[in-house]
């Protein structure tokens, strides 16, 4: 493996002797200090003359020379920090690192001082308060969020990536690292993008009927202010909590095509209630469900209408109709290969207890609508998932779990700010990334203010607006400095008589001037300095008063490495057969029209076919 960072890009340069000799010779040697250095290095060179040397010693000429040189030198050190440190566009001085260098704390390494070469490790206990970065596109987001999920990994770490923006090269690096760490039996990856690179995995399978309800409904945009929407927001979540209600008595897996047909076909309700009351006669969800499905019945004394005693699907059907297309998109194409197995290959609680590494491929930019909805229902998973290891203690992963929420802003929803506040007692730390502060914002107002409220640990790399290069600067904070004024007035005057019986002439001249300090707020980080950053730098913003400046390095693999490695592989697990409601696979069940059944070009006219070649079904 060859871990290359700007660290070692820099320490490996054979410097340029011919600009460093120039730049000694142009070097400006000025002010107080240097001129009392010049002043001590002559009068020690001076004192070790014979004469005077023999009443003195050398200790003097000694200490004499010695601090002279000191100051002097730090001049020429500064010329060689520019060849052998990080060269930044930023004059900020870092802060002591958390964790000292050499030291055995565990903690993830997030980048180097460019000042000092330092190393900025961040503790485990306050890796449990989150981190937050943000920057453009290809400034080193996702480099700063490899090299933390390489050490989780190096380390026996969990790690979940949610990728924004589906680059395939990040699949194939993750797997790579677990591979090359003795993990790749650990990893899995969740693409509903691209079945053939991808397990399976049911996001709404497990878990009580009303956390179930609430990840469905994540796909739904906040209905507050809208009384007619909340109405039907309201009624969806009543008809999930009580459908599933009922799939759990009866003991029957499920999927969203599942539940699709069920919102939308009468006879596949009917069954419901008949599978039911055959697992549970005289069952709560039983009485539940009737009742409801009361509401939508045709009264049997209705002898006009030929649907007396059955379900009014279409009443049903302009209630619940639009929750069901959103599940259809779920159950059809690649995301139906993926998102509707009974036994899923990935469940999100036993990965995180069992710190494995899971990737998330969100088809944005192709299918962005079915992939926005899908992460929001991911996220609701993640927390459910959380809010069971609050309740396992047992179960929480013993090193930190990571999340790396790339392009967060795209599926996080407003509920997601409680996960900020509560993930810590849960084992599990978050590092969403995203290019703007408005992405948070885009959310809710309240949701961005929780959300940076709750991570103690802040990255801004070049960011591409005033706007946000403001708001950053505003967050890293503000300093009280001393700023002097000096000032110097100089006057002349001559004054002479028009008639004068001798020549007298009055003149003077004046010179003042004055000093003044008065202290004032600046920014630590000017909004200029975040506009200019180079790429892989970044301001590092830690327990709100302490500043970075660093540069993150680039970990990755060899080519003869990545060769051995070889290609991603994905990993399966034996399939268990679960008893599932298969409503899709048994679509003919519940088809109320007669299907007719193709069976081949006629050519017996006495046969019951069509001139199609469809058999008559009566």
């Amino acid at each position: 493996m060859s871990e290359k960072s700007v660290i070692e890009r820099y320490l490996n340069r054979t410097p340029d002797r011919k600009r460093l000799l120039k730049s000694v010779y142009e070097m400006k040697i000025g002010g107080p200090m240097e001129t009392g250095a010049l002043l001590a290095l002559g009068t020690g060179a001076l004192s070790l003359a014979p004469p005077i040397v023999q009443y003195t010693g050398i200790l003097p000429a000694a200490i004499l020379s010695g601090l002279g040189a000191t100051v002097i030198g730090r001049q020429f050190t500064r010329l060689l920090n520019k060849d052998f440190l990080l060269n930044s566009r930023a004059t900020v001085e870092s802060s002591k690192p958390p964790i000292a260098p050499g030291s055995d704390a565990p903690g993830l390494l997030i980048g180097y001082t460019s000042d000092k070469g330092l190393p900025v490790m961040i503790p485990d206990p306050n890796l449990f308060r989150h981190m937050w970065i943000m920057g453009q596109s290809g400034m080193g987001k996702t480099v700063a969020g490899s090299q933390m999920m390489f050490q989780q990994i190096q380390r026996g770490g969990g790690v979940l990536f949610v990728d924004g923006k589906l680059d395939i090269d990040n699949i194939e690096s993750l797997y790579q690292f677990a591979k090359w760490a003795g993990r790749g039996h650990e990893f899995w990856v969740i693409n509903p993008g691209q079945a053939e690179f991808s397990n399976t995995y049911n996001p709404i399978l497990y878990g009580d009927p009303d956390e179930v309800a609430a990840r469905i409904l994540s796909m739904i945009p906040s209905t507050e202010g809208s009384a007619g929407s909340d109405f039907y927001k309201q009624s969806s979540n009543e008809a999930l909590v009580i459908f599933l209600s009922a799939l759990k008595r009866a003991r029957l897996a499920y999927n969203f095509s599942d539940l699709a047909v069920l919102m939308t076909n009468a006879l596949s309700m009917e069954e419901l209630v008949q599978k039911v009351e055959a697992a549970a006669p005289d069952c709560a969800e039983l009485r539940n469900l009737n009742l409801f499905l009361d509401r939508y019945r045709v009264p049997l004394n209705d002898t006009r209408n030929p649907l007396a005693g059955q379900i009014n699907m279409t009443k049903m059907k302009d209630v619940l109709g639009g929750l069901a297309g959103r599940m259809f998109t779920f159950g059809n194409g690649s995301f139906g290969t993926v998102l509707n197995d009974y036994d899923p290959e990935v469940k999100i609680y036993d990965a995180i207890r069992g710190n494995q590494i899971i990737y998330v491929a969100l088809p944005t930019l192709g299918k962005d609508v079915a992939a926005n909805n899908f992460g929001k229902i991911l996220m609701g998973d993640v927390r459910t998932s959380l809010s069971w290891l609050q309740r396992n203690k047992q179960d929480r992963p013993t090193i930190p779990s990571m999340m790396f929420l790339d392009e967060a802003e795209s599926y996080v929803t407003e509920s997601w700010a409680v996960v900020f506040e509560q993930a810590r007692s849960a084992g599990v730390f978050l590092l969403p990334a995203i290019q703007t502060d408005s992405g948070f914002s885009a959310v809710s107002d309240d949701f961005a203010e929780r959300v940076i409220g709750n991570t103690t640990t802040k990255m801004y790399f070049r960011v591409g607006t005033t706007q946000a290069a403001e708001k950053a600067s505003e967050l890293i904070g503000k300093t009280r400095r001393v700023a002097r004024t000096q000032t110097t007035n100089t006057s002349s005057s001559t004054s002479s008589q028009y008639v004068q019986i001798s020549p007298q002439r009055m003149g003077g001249e004046g010179i003042s001037g004055g000093i003044s300090e008065r202290e004032e707020e600046v920014p630590l980080v000017e909004p200029d300095v975040l506009t200019s950053l180079a790429i892989g730098e970044a301001i590092l913003q830690y327990e709100g008063n302490k500043i970075y400046d660093i540069v993150v390095p680039i970990v990755g693999l060899s080519k003869e490495c990545r060769a051995k490695l070889g290609p991603l592989q994905l990993n399966h697990k034996r399939k268990v057969k679960t008893p599932g409601l298969n409503l899709v696979g048994r679509w003919q069940d519940f088809v109320s029209t007669p299907v007719k059944t193709r069976v081949g070009k006629r050519k017996d006219k006495d046969k019951n076919v069509d001139e199609f070649g469809y058999e008559n079904t009566p």
